[in-house]
């Protein structure tokens, strides 16, 4: 199915009546090959078979030549003979003049240009002419906008509003509150679930240094969304002032809204310390 390769050499016997009479009952049978005789035909300006026999079969006189070279390489079968026809067009079209190199062509204007640049200075009257000549339009560059959103999230952002104790009263989550026994652990609850350990620690360093509060929050289970916030004292010193620190902490934070919901806030029990007896 595929074309004689065109490097093969092929031994062919001259043409007879015989041969003829074959290529004449193939190219009725076989339906391709008389379409590729057709484009064979073609392309090499033969005149065209379609005119009425004549009355006698005449074999033109041909050269001896026992052996030809296969050159030719047949086209697909889908190949019309209208393309045929455009491909010999273009085949026969003149050859296109070449242009001058765009190095030369470079050349020529910064040539020019130098030119002109002496004659502007030496002349200063003519330098408006020389700059309206030498303008180039110059090709806008695409303005680059960076969109940024209107509100930047800050980090470690601080509540700022706080509910009234009548408020906090209307709230189901409020209603069995009890601020519990003083001690310097505070209990949260009803935290937002993306609130973290450092902005605890941020809002209560507004109270004791950030090193002396032990803050652990809950993030699995049912004790999600509550916190435990220490004031350590290692030195247990000012322990009254300490309490008036943890006091107002819990006066301050309890009802802030952090994302929309109300920071419940409360003593936590004290650990007690049992002594063992040997």
């Amino acid at each position: 199915m595929q074309p004689p390769p065109p490097y093969l050499r092929y031994a062919y016997p001259p043409i007879n009546a015989d041969i003829l009479a074959a290529i004449g009952d193939t190219l009725k049978s076989d339906k391709r090959f008389y379409v590729q005789v057709l484009h064979l035909m073609n392309r090499m300006n033969l005149t065209p078979p379609f005119g009425h026999r004549p009355a006698g079969l005449h074999l033109p006189a041909q050269k001896s030549r026992s052996v030809a070279t296969q050159t030719e390489v047949l086209q697909s079968e889908s190949e019309s003979e209208l393309e045929s026809d455009e491909e010999h067009k273009q085949q026969q079209k003149p050859p296109k003049l070449k242009r001058p190199a765009d190095s030369v062509v470079l050349e020529q204007y910064r040539k020019r240009a130098r030119q002109m640049l002496q004659v502007a200075a030496s002349d200063p009257g003519k330098s408006a002419a020389v700059k309206e000549y030498m303008d180039v339009p110059t090709i806008a560059a695409r303005k680059i906008e960076l969109k940024l959103p209107s509100t930047l999230p800050v980090v470690n952002q601080l509540p700022a509003e706080r509910l009234t104790s009548e408020q906090l009263q209307e709230l189901p989550v409020y209603k069995n509150y009890k601020v519990g026994e003083p001690s310097n652990k505070l209990y949260i609850k009803n935290l937002d679930k993306s609130i973290t350990e450092s902005q605890l620690r941020t809002l209560y360093a507004q109270y004791a240094p950030a090193e002396s509060l032990d803050i652990k929050v809950m993030q699995q289970g049912r004790m999600k969304g509550q916190a435990f916030v220490t004031f350590l004292d290692p030195n247990n010193q000012a322990a009254a002032a300490a309490a008036v620190v943890v006091a107002k902490a819990l006066a301050e934070t309890n009802g802030l809204l952090w994302h929309q919901k109300p920071m419940i806030v409360c003593y936590g029990k004290q650990q007690q310390q049992q002594s063992q007896q040997l």
